[in-house]
């Protein structure tokens, strides 16, 4: 069983990670058990790498100058980590983050996201149900041909589910095209 081949799979599931972390990981999960198989070994790098900050095991995804990008889509799938959420509607003396109260409350969600690499902003366009200001930082999101104005990623929640094979319990579709949420 080879890196390459769980590099592979883990691709498909649409990961760019560096390669000495990934050389680290892959060590590590077929050391303990050297008849595990494949899938194992690609599950176990997996579940190492939902609990890795994205500086310490992914490579970077955003091309240059994202942040000026207006009116394009960022095409493609990216899995980013969320570093902070705020309700942009809440006033700041009312608490950074306190969740708005009722099921039609007004929010609008602003979030700062990662590469591992660099930074951008993220708004709820439309409300996701699976985002909220008690989503944990660190979580994972999975973004598929985003749209951007002035350097902000618009998600929206999307109807149709784009087959990314990512499994997890806690998975919420969002985007213009889709973007995915990962609770640790």
């Amino acid at each position: 069983m080879a890196l390459e081949s769980v590099r592979k799979l883990l691709s498909e599931r649409h990961l760019c990670l560096k390669s000495d972390w990934l050389q680290q990981c892959f060590e590590k999960e077929s050391g303990r058990n050297s008849r595990k198989a494949e899938r194992e070994i690609t599950e176990g790098v997996y579940g190492q790498f939902l609990c890795t900050d994205l500086a310490d095991s992914s490579a970077a995804c955003f091309p240059d100058r994202l942040c000026f990008f207006h009116r394009q889509v960022w095409a493609g799938v990216y899995v980013l980590q969320l570093l902070e959420i705020v309700n942009a509607t809440q006033a700041q003396f009312e608490g950074k983050n306190k969740e708005a109260q009722g099921p039609t409350a007004s929010r609008l969600l602003r979030l700062l996201l990662t590469d591992g690499v660099h930074i951008i902003y993220g708004m709820e366009y439309s409300r996701i149900s699976g985002l909220s200001v008690s989503t944990p930082v660190g979580c994972k999101i999975m973004v598929k041909d985003v749209e951007l104005r002035h350097g902000y990623l618009l998600l929206t929640p999307d109807p149709t589910i784009a087959d990314v094979d990512i499994n997890d319990d806690d998975i919420v579709d969002v985007n213009p095209s889709q973007a995915q949420v990962q609770a640790q």
